[in-house]
């Protein structure tokens, strides 16, 4: 009978070095130009994510007939291959809304009114997508104007935590954000400070990464719009500038 003593230990490895991991691997292929740069912090994150949920059954299929980081990178490897075939499409689509307006511009006012139009309605689609939540979308726009770097005014502020507007600002001010990273740091410290909680800034980014998600598929839906990062970033501009006129 086999003694438990003799049993192999289940390998592991920390999140912090997966995470190293899965960054080196992204690196190659934004080199390669497999990903556009801009979307190397997305890529990061959606490998990271789907490694680390099944990392027990990852873990487990380990053989121990090579070092067990390069059997890590081997497996992020496939699931950044995954990504790209997944995303790939949807890449070159703010390229395309740009050709058409440029398109538009070219033609008759009829066609700069529906152009006006268009913009006018998912502006308005994204206000009301906002709205549902679960009671969390005032932190949830707040958070996600910080990280899109769009302006944020008291307002934002007030609606998420009104007894607390002087210490978000100066927490969200105190310096000037070098990476998404360190965004994520600054947002932890808000939530930590103001709600008395002790999160990471991983947890932060896994929290707003959920609900992008969810705010993109809401206004994909309906099955005619397809609307990434970049162009939830121009909608939110837009959003804000309609909400927020700038004075004169």
């Amino acid at each position: 009978m086999r003694s438990k003593s003799n049993q192999s230990l289940k390998p592991v490895i920390p999140a912090e070095q997966l995470m190293e991991i899965v960054k080196k691997v992204i690196s190659r292929y934004v080199a390669k130009g497999s990903i556009p740069g801009r979307e190397a912090p997305d890529a990061e994150m959606s490998v990271f994510e789907k490694f680390w949920n099944n990392r027990e059954k990852i873990l487990s299929a380990f053989q121990g007939k090579s070092q067990l980081t390069t059997y890590c990178i081997a497996v992020a490897n496939r699931m950044c291959c995954e990504f790209i075939r997944k995303e790939k499409k949807h890449w070159n689509q703010l390229h395309e809304a740009m050709e058409t307006v440029a398109e538009l511009n070219n033609n008759t006012n009829h066609f700069e009114t529906e152009k006006n139009m268009h913009f006018k309605n998912e502006v308005k689609r994204l206000s009301n997508a906002l709205q549902f939540f679960n009671g969390e979308s005032a932190k949830f726009n707040l958070f996600l104007k910080y990280y899109l770097d769009i302006p944020i005014n008291n307002e934002d502020i007030k609606k998420y935590h009104p007894q607390n507007i002087q210490s978000i600002s100066t927490l969200l001010n105190q310096k000037e954000p070098s990476s998404k990273g360190e965004k994520f740091e600054q947002l932890a410290e808000v939530v930590n400070t103001v709600e008395a909680k002790n999160v990471k800034s991983d947890s932060v980014r896994m929290w707003l990464n959920s609900r992008m998600t969810t705010l993109l598929n809401r206004l994909n839906g309906n099955g005619i719009t397809s609307h990434n990062h970049e162009s939830l970033t121009i909608l939110m501009e837009l959003l804000d500038n309609k909400n927020h006129p700038t004075e004169v």
